[in-house]
């Protein structure tokens, strides 16, 4: 791959993510905006000697604090992964980057009728990494999978630790999709790159995509 081909999908990955979060944060202003006028409507009724009526009052700040928290948490990851671009190699928690990265492609996933979720357990799992690239590879990975379900599914990210070794788990239930592998092999270049070995395990009834990863990264080629 050339140096111009991996600036441009760099490029094309951090526009998909930024136009993502943006677009679910236009969403998360207009439900504020939607529920400030319901709050101002309540004000002017009771302005005019109508009882304040509680119960939709306390309705309307509890939906106005779920999109506050929701935003904060938008903004939050998004600044996150703009500290995140260091192409250099760094320790990291590797289930904090699936999280992130859950969040970020959550729009993605809801497009297709996709409950995308982590399943992975609390405790931290450092590894030595490039983290931007390998977050790429995931999304790439993630995104094409998107793609190719037409049915309402539910997808679980996971890590598993290995010895020397990490493996990214992305599980797929139920498989009522036909899953072409095919479909996956231009990822196979920036995967190598980065020492990961992908798996595929593709059956009538579950999928799963399996990336298995070195915990100490020191392939010296350039990305």
């Amino acid at each position: 791959m050339s140096v111009e081909n991996s600036l441009q999908q760099q490029f094309t990955f951090v526009e998909k993510i930024t136009a993502g979060v943006t677009h679910d944060m236009n969403n998360v202003l207009a439900v504020i905006n939607e529920y400030s006028g319901l709050l101002e409507d309540q004000i002017y009724l009771a302005e005019n000697g109508a009882q304040l009526n509680l119960d939709k009052l306390q309705s309307i700040s509890e939906r106005l604090s779920n999109q506050v928290v929701r935003g904060r948490n938008l903004m939050k990851s998004l600044n996150k992964f703009a500290h995140e671009t260091d192409q250099n190699v760094s320790a990291f928690d590797l289930n904090e980057m699936l999280e992130n990265l859950i969040l970020l492609c959550n729009r993605f996933a809801l497009a297709q009728q996709i409950e995308l979720k982590s399943n992975s357990t609390n405790s931290k799992i450092v590894i030595v990494h490039k983290a931007f690239a390998l977050k790429q590879l995931v999304f790439n990975v993630l995104i094409t999978l998107f793609e190719q379900i037409n049915s309402p599914s539910e997808i679980l990210v996971s890590s598993i630790p290995n010895g020397s070794q990490t493996k990214i788990v992305i599980e797929l239930h139920p498989n009522s999709s036909t899953l072409s592998i095919d479909n996956f092999s231009i990822f196979d270049e920036s995967a190598e790159k980065l020492s990961v070995l992908i798996e595929y395990h593709f059956s009538d009834a579950d999928a799963s995509i399996d990336l298995l990863l070195p915990n100490n990264f020191n392939n010296p080629q350039d990305l």
